[in-house]
């Protein structure tokens, strides 16, 4: 809340005000009457005391403002500083009435003291506390000497036409202007020199203060010195002009010690650029951007060398560069060299402008010369600029230089900061895009189109150190091109054709290279701007490994850039220049655009030939181009001629459109199968001479490759004789292929008339089909694209093909129809063995299919009559010891026709020894397809003579673990039966148990069991009439995995006549299986049985315990099972009872069990004797004090 009370502080502010105002009246009465001596020096005095005035004027309403904000000082003063003035003041009162010289000179010396102590006071404004404790302080500096004063004579012209009033005349001095202050007229050097003298008045040379506290004293200054706004803001107007008059002021007032003054004029100059706008929301902008200005002042941000460059004071530039001079860029102004291309608006704008459209209508560009100088001194062209609405991440000084050069309409102002590093990046792309949003004016878009001429030129050597193809902006992202592209295309622009622009540091090489990388992947804009570099030319030769010594022209025709081929053809492109293969480029065409281009736009001849005679239709149908074919058909004016013309080979466009097929071959195969579009295309023209023209092979050989029943009937129709054999002596039907349609084959037949199946060769149509199939490409891991890769043989395109000639035919070396089809299709099937993936399947269908119809006709059949082996054998090689190998490894034919012969039914192979050695060899190979194949049609229970009477079971068994586990492939697949099984298993179940197979003895029992084993299977020894089971033999040998599959499939631990698995466990290193064999047995189970005992039988499983001396299993067996049921059960082997088998062992402890389980040790055994009697007979006292005890002396039986 404001308050009416006055303090010390503020009311002695006053009595000095007042003190000083009461002097102006009467320097104003004195000047009227004295010389001009003495009214120049009161001129001086009255400016000072008018400069202390506003000081005064300024503290007091700062005092005024933090009172009425409640802060308020109790203190008395005394205030020395205001003290020290007054006392001044009024010595000044007192000397005015009488006025001398003298006087004069004393009163300006004495005021030195207090405008020295202003910056002081000025400096501590910033609260209501530091400026009562400054003019509290007696800070004065002592009185000076009495040195002369100059007589300068400035003072003179206005002296008597200004009154000294408190209040000046403010007409001559405006406020505000946006725009700057100038006067009408040229200032005189006088007038310049006082401006620059009041400029660097030392008593502005005071530190910046916060935004109000210097506004106060600003517009006390301004109020004081109105001189001082006029310097401010005109001076720098007359800098260049007037150089040699100001030079000495200018540069003292950039130099160090004067900074304040400097910093002064800056703030002041930039008050009347900023637009004022009171009680708006401008006013806040406005004190933001002051108070920015301020800190970039002081921190060292915005310098003189910025201010020179902004207002384009060249001469103080140069002086600033030559002292020197540091070039910052990193403050909110830019650098120097930003400055001068924004000019003064830069202060508004800073370095965030909010548009480029802002930009280009404020921007005030300085001269050449300055922009020259600060670019000679290393200026950094890198330095970025934002623009808050357009491109936040930064522009560039090219963008603002491109803006600078169009506003000046002098596109060296770019050029030149591309010269010295400037870069284009994405933001000039927007520039580009924002600078004119609309249409281009039509006063500008001549010049416009030759800046973006200029800017293409940079744009297409981003890299000036090095230079590679990769770094052409068409091969990347190109957002500069882009806009340029979009700009022109939107104003139907192009660029300029006249003026020779060069690109900026291409070599020649270098340059070559970009053009013909251009035709390829860049756009005709690029071309044109190419085509401005004097080192173009339309017709120079293009260095391409795919085009052999072509021009230009050729490549803009082959990579169909019809947009190029224009830029080139208004450069008078040569259109008829041959390459190395006299092509012209017509002959490279592979679009219709082009080739309507240079046929109907630039008149291009259709009839024009290369080396070998060959013309555009030649050309069109040697590719199958069914497109460009039919624009020749319906516009070529020279179609009747060109249809029938004649190569130098003598090929006509029908034979080349047919010979297409031969390039199949290099291609990869792809979705769709080839047809002979063009062919059909030609066959349905009026103007067609099917008889003209020849080639190696004659049209109808030619046209059967194809495999269609079409064009066959087409030709046949047309008149072409099919009965005729080429150089080695085949006819149509050899050419056949498995794109053979059904009816082909026959149609054929019928045209050749009696023309022989076989050729000069001795090939017939059979084998030269197979051997024109499935051709692969030429790495040979893949089909090609050869019409017989997409189509699979049937039987009934074959047959036809069987007839009697081509049955009986025998080669040279005696072999008939049969084997020459095996060692066909062999090769076919090496051809394709490189294939990724395999032999495709339509390779194996075709062999089957060929199978079949081979057998059919009984040829399998005739050839096993006239060898009198079965037809398979001829697959393998027979040795002089009868055996056979199959090389399954390098012979795929045999799983290939395998199946086809199966087909067949060709059933007698698979009785003979060789069947069993081709199952043996895929046994060992794991080949599945033929174990497959063969265990259906083969006994696999049944013997081999060859393999020392072992089964194909057994076999397979016994291979290695290592290898191919076939085993499973045979057994698990159905291929033998349960009983098949069975009436092998002993011998299977032996098989297991060979220490050999331990690595896979699980695996072969789990797939003998899957296939019907029976799991209680006796098993015969080596040991003389012992049989066994495997689970017994699993407890013998601990082969715990045996033992546990056994169990899972219910062995039966009772199973065996010699052995059993329920006492082999009896043993004493076996007994941890007795408990998982006494869980198996059945609550009845019978333990009236014997057994053999280290090949001894007779023993029950009693007996059986107490021989092998197993006491633990002797219990167990109690404890677990129904045994008590034979405890007195006589046997061959106890002659009594089991306790008698153990007194004659001496064995006290089994009697002692069989004693606590109820055993009568009482009895007699067969002889009459008791354990008493057997224990005295072996003299055996601890057995007889046992026996005592449960026998009677005088027992028997």
């Amino acid at each position: 809340m404001a308050t009416t009370h006055r303090s010390v502080l503020r009311s002695s502010l006053e009595d000095t005000i007042a003190s000083l105002a009461s002097v102006f009246p009467l320097l104003t009465t004195n000047a009227t009457k004295n010389s001009d001596v003495i009214c120049e020096h009161l001129s001086r005095l009255h400016d000072e005391l008018r400069w202390i005035f506003g000081v005064a004027c300024g503290l007091h309403r700062l005092v005024q403002h933090y009172e009425d904000g409640g802060l308020i000082f109790q203190d008395k003063g005394p205030y020395l500083v205001l003290k020290r003035w007054n006392s001044i003041f009024e010595n000044i009162r007192d000397l005015s009435k009488d006025i001398t010289l003298a006087h004069l000179q004393s009163s300006l010396r004495s005021l030195g003291p207090c405008l020295e102590i202003v910056p002081v006071v000025c400096d501590n404004v910033y609260s209501l506390y530091r400026i009562r404790s400054t003019l509290m302080s007696d800070i004065c500096p002592p009185q000076p000497t009495n040195e002369p004063l100059p007589a300068t004579g400035l003072y003179l012209s206005r002296l008597r036409d200004a009154p000294f009033e408190l209040e000046p005349d403010l007409s001559n001095c405006p406020q505000q202007s946006s725009l700057g202050e100038n006067s009408s007229t040229e200032p005189s050097d006088a007038t310049l020199l006082q401006w620059m003298r009041e400029l660097n008045f030392r008593g502005h040379n005071r530190p910046p203060l916060e935004l109000f506290p210097d506004l106060c004293l600003a517009r006390a200054r301004n109020q004081q010195r109105p001189l001082y706004r006029i310097a401010a803001s005109q001076w720098y107007l007359y800098v260049d002009s007037k150089w040699s008059v100001i030079r000495r002021e200018a540069e003292h007032f950039v130099a160090e010690p004067q900074r304040y003054n400097f910093f002064n004029w800056v703030l002041e100059f930039a008050r009347t650029r900023i637009p004022h706008h009171p009680g708006s929301a401008g006013e806040e902008e406005r004190a933001s951007r002051i108070i920015e200005l301020t800190d970039e002042l002081e921190r060292g941000h915005f310098t003189p060398m910025h201010m020179t460059c902004m207002l384009g004071m060249t001469e103080l530039c140069k002086y600033l560069l030559a002292e020197g001079a540091f070039i910052i860029s990193t403050g909110a102004f830019g650098s120097p060299l930003h400055c001068a291309l924004l000019g003064p608006k830069v202060l508004l704008q800073m370095r965030q402008p909010w548009s480029w459209s802002t930009v280009l209508r404020e921007m005030e560009p300085a001269n050449d010369d300055i922009i020259n100088a600060v670019l000679a001194d290393g200026e950094d062209c890198d330095a970025r600029m934002r623009i808050l609405l357009e491109t936040p991440e930064g522009a560039t000084l090219a963008s603002i230089a491109f803006v600078a050069a169009v506003k000046t309409r002098n596109p060296q102002l770019f050029s030149k900061i591309m010269e010295h590093s400037g870069t284009l990046d994405q933001s000039f792309s927007f520039m580009l895009t924002n600078l004119f949003p609309d249409e281009i004016p039509s006063d500008e878009a001549e010049f416009m189109a030759m800046m973006y001429a200029v800017v293409l030129g940079h744009n297409l050597v981003p890299d000036r150190t090095r230079f590679h193809i990769s770094h052409c902006p068409w091969n990347g992202q190109d957002d500069i091109g882009s806009a340029i592209l979009s700009i022109l295309r939107r104003n139907q622009l192009s660029l300029p054709k006249i003026a020779v622009t060069p690109i900026p540091t291409t070599k020649d090489e270098d340059f070559h290279q970009m053009v013909e990388d251009c035709i390829l992947h860049g756009n005709d804009m690029y071309l044109q701007r190419l085509a401005l570099d004097s080192r173009f030319s339309p017709n120079i030769r293009y260095k391409s490994p795919w085009l052999d010594n072509g021009t230009l022209v050729h490549a803009a025709v082959l990579c169909r850039q019809a947009e190029m081929l224009q830029t080139l053809a208004s450069y008078d492109a040569d259109m008829y220049a041959l390459d190395a293969r006299g092509r012209t480029p017509l002959m490279v065409s592979e679009n219709v655009q082009m080739l309507r281009l240079l046929v109907e736009k630039y008149n291009v001849s259709t009839e024009s030939t290369d080396a070998d005679g060959r013309n555009i239709w030649h050309y069109v149908a040697a590719t199958n181009d069914l497109t460009l074919n039919s624009w020749l058909c319906q516009n070529d004016p020279s179609r009747e001629a060109n249809i029938n013309s004649i190569t130098k080979q003598g090929h006509s466009p029908l034979i080349e459109s047919l010979m297409y097929i031969n390039t199949l071959v290099d291609q990869d195969r792809r979705q769709t199968a080839p047809r002979p579009d063009v062919a059909y295309l030609l066959l349905e023209q009026d103007y067609l001479d099917i008889n003209k023209g020849s080639s190696k092979l004659p049209i109808g050989h030619l046209a059967a490759q194809w495999g269609e029943l079409r064009i066959v009937n087409t030709l046949a129709e047309k008149g072409l004789n099919f009965a005729v054999l080429d150089d080695e002596g085949r006819s149509p039907l050899h050419h056949l292929n498995t794109s053979c349609e059904e009816g082909l084959a026959k149609r054929l037949l019928e045209l050749c008339g009696t023309l022989s199946s076989i050729s000069k060769a001795g090939a017939t149509t059979l084998e030269s089909l197979y051997a024109n199939s499935f051709l692969t490409e030429p790495g040979g891991g893949g089909l090609s694209r050869h019409p017989s890769c997409f189509h699979t043989l049937t039987e009934a395109s074959l047959e036809p093909l069987l007839t009697r000639e081509v049955l009986d035919a025998h080669n040279e070396a005696g072999e008939g129809c049969w084997v020459r089809f095996c060692n066909t299709s062999r090769q076919l099937l090496d051809r394709c063995s490189n294939i990724e993936g395999g032999v495709p399947d339509a390779v194996e269908l075709s062999i089957r299919a060929g199978v079949l119809a081979l057998h059919k006709k009984h040829a399998l059949k005739a050839y096993e009559e006239e060898t009198g082996r079965p037809a398979l054998l001829c697959l393998a090689s027979l040795h002089e010891d009868g055996t056979t190998s199959w090389s399954l490894q390098t012979n795929p034919m045999v799983r290939k026709v395998l199946p086809a012969c199966i087909a067949a039914g060709l059933t007698l192979f698979f009785r003979t020894q060789s069947a069993f050695e081709l199952m043996a060899e895929a046994l060992k190979l794991g080949d599945r397809e033929i174990i497959f194949d063969v265990a259906h049609q083969l006994p696999l229970h049944e013997a081999a003579p060859s393999f020392e009477g072992m089964t194909m079971v057994e076999y397979a068994m016994r291979l290695k673990a290592d290898g191919a586990k076939s085993f499973p492939i045979l057994v698990c697949r159905g291929h033998i039966t349960a009983e098949e099984v069975n009436s092998i298993g002993p011998r299977l179940c032996h098989v297991l148990l060979e220490p050999d197979i331990a690595a896979n003895r699980a695996e072969a029992l789990i797939c003998l069991l899957f296939c019907g084993l029976c799991p209680n299977t006796t098993i015969r020894t080596e040991v003389p009439d012992k049989e066994t089971t495997l689970l017994s033999e699993a407890i013998a040998r601990d082969y715990l995995d045996v033992f546990a599959i056994m169990l899972e499939r219910d062995a039966d631990p009772g199973a065996g006549r010699t052995d059993k698995a329920i006492t082999t466990a009896m043993l004493p290193n076996k007994a941890v299986y007795l408990p998982f064999l006494l869980d198996r047995l059945k609550p009845d189970f019978d333990w009236n049985f014997t057994v053999s005992f280290e090949g001894v039988p007779g023993f029950n499983a009693i007996d059986f315990a107490i021989q092998a001396q197993a006491h633990e299993a002797l219990e167990t067996l109690f404890s677990s099972s129904t045994i008590k049921t034979i405890i007195h059960s006589r046997s061959d082997i106890n002659r009594g009872t089991p306790a008698h088998l153990a007194a004659r062992r001496n064995d006290i402890r089994s009697i002692e069990i069989l004693q606590q389980n109820g055993a009568d040790l009482g009895r007699v055994d067969d002889s009459g004797q008791t354990i008493l009697d057997i224990a005295a007979a072996i003299s055996s006292p601890e057995l007889m004090d046992l026996a005592a005890k449960f026998c009677s002396p005088d027992a028997r039986s």
